[in-house]
């Protein structure tokens, strides 16, 4: 091969190479690992809580989620014994929620049983599930795994129960015929902070609606702040609102 040929179209010049030897350091790119979709990205409809919808063969309804201590930040303000844990009213209002975006009008739970805890130690897979029942029934599960487990490794069943549509609503009530049924001066927001603190309950703005409240031998009355537009938006029922009737529930039992 003619080499002094080879490149003698071209104009040549001589370039001058640095006389310090090459550090040969690298400075590649380095591309961010692929995002797998979550509640922060993609959602089904603006749940925050619910994620994306899974396709399937069966007459059935799959969503799941990816869901930790952060994320929805609001979930930090939930703490049992220190450990941020979801609480029942969010896995009830997941399944509510995903009731209706089935198609089921005025959903409600018919039954439930709340299997095990929901801890947020770490990123978990949250996959709710919906299946057919008898006369306009639905099965409903709620299950998680840590979301980097294997495909059938480390679930755990938090809650389950029937769903269905609300036939008969209850009539209206007056607040205050109600309140006319509670004697004394109402427990107030401190005093409700400080019964949490006893039972190992930690609870941000978000689980806190409640006002004040009435206590009587038959149960007990509360008063709870509206939720703002924001608060609201995506949620069927939002579960700070549902949480605060489970915490006036424990306020009605004996010795509380």
């Amino acid at each position: 091969i003619a080499w002094q040929a080879f490149d003698a179209p071209w104009i040549r010049r001589k370039a001058t190479l640095p006389t310090y030897p090459f550090q040969r350091e690298l400075f590649w790119i380095e591309s961010p690992p692929p995002q797998i979709a979550n509640v922060s990205n993609i959602d089904a409809k603006g749940h925050p809580l619910l994620g994306v919808r899974l396709r399937t063969p069966r007459r059935e309804g799959l969503l799941e989620a990816q869901l930790d201590g952060d994320n929805p930040p609001f979930l930090s303000e939930h703490l049992v014994q220190g450990q941020v844990v979801m609480p029942a009213a969010c896995l009830w209002e997941m399944v509510l929620s995903a009731g209706q975006r089935l198609g089921v009008e005025r959903p409600a739970l018919v039954q439930t049983k709340v299997v095990a805890p929901l801890l947020l130690r770490e990123p978990r897979r949250v996959q709710t599930l919906l299946q057919r029942g008898r006369q306009g029934e639905w099965i409903f599960d709620v299950f998680s795994q840590p979301w980097e487990a294997e495909v059938d490794e480390g679930f755990i069943q938090h809650v389950s129960g029937v769903l269905s549509q609300a036939r008969d609503l209850p009539p209206p009530v007056d607040p205050e015929e109600l309140r006319a049924g509670f004697e004394g001066e109402p427990f107030d927001d401190a005093w409700r902070r400080h019964a949490l603190v006893i039972a190992g309950l930690e609870m941000g703005v978000t689980f806190t609606w409640a006002l004040a409240h009435w206590r009587n031998d038959q149960g007990a009355l509360g008063r709870v702040r509206n939720a703002t537009d924001l608060e609201s938006k995506g949620f069927l029922i939002h579960p700070g609102y549902l949480d605060s009737g489970l915490q006036l529930l424990g306020a009605s039992l004996p010795n509380a």
